[in-house]
């Protein structure tokens, strides 16, 4: 995979990685935590000195911590708004380079580029929560991205979904319908 500037190499295959303050790249230590076979520099990392969060960022994990506190589930709590508001330019330093492109390992692009695809993806995603009409949209074609997205993040669940999702098989007769060669079943 090519080197971007605007992504580091990713550490060692079982290396555990931490933030040295100063250089803000990533360097094997044993002191952090290791998650999906992904490394962090600490389980909260939203409290670590070396990320300043925006208050609405920090509003988010708040409402999201609940009663528990507990990492897992203030990850589980948040939106995802809050994922993609992650990849915003003003966090490029803080957080892209020591350690969120190392959850997109297959994605090869700019961070800049990835961020709008991702804010795409979360208001599809919203339209279709809100049950809003997507007739209009080309539905395989969002269905592609959402593959893409999965493969640059681990191509096995893009494997899993091709294989299990319906929805090609649902899409497929759709211009037939809009053509009126094939009639509706309602």
């Amino acid at each position: 995979m090519p080197r971007r500037a605007d992504r580091p190499e990713a550490a060692p295959s079982g290396a555990h990685t931490s933030m040295i303050p100063g250089n803000q790249r990533c360097q094997p230590t044993r002191s952090t935590t290791r998650q999906s076979g992904r490394y962090s520099v600490r389980a909260d990392w939203w409290n670590s000195p070396l990320v300043t969060l925006r208050s609405q960022q920090q509003a988010a994990i708040v409402a999201a911590a609940g009663p528990s506190v507990a990492p897992d589930s203030v990850i589980a709590g948040l939106t995802f708004g809050f994922w993609t508001s992650l990849l915003a330019n003003r966090y490029h330093q803080q957080l892209w380079v020591p350690a969120i492109h190392a959850a997109f390992p297959g994605y090869v692009g700019r961070r800049g580029a990835l961020q709008q695809t991702l804010e795409a993806l979360r208001r599809h995603r919203n339209r279709l929560a809100h049950h809003e009409p997507v007739f209009n949209r080309d539905l395989a074609a969002d269905h592609r991205l959402v593959l893409d997205v999965l493969e640059w993040i681990e191509p096995a669940a893009r494997t899993w979904v091709e294989r299990d999702s319906r929805l090609t098989a649902v899409v497929a007769p759709r211009a037939d319908t809009v053509n009126g060669t094939r009639n509706t079943s309602f």
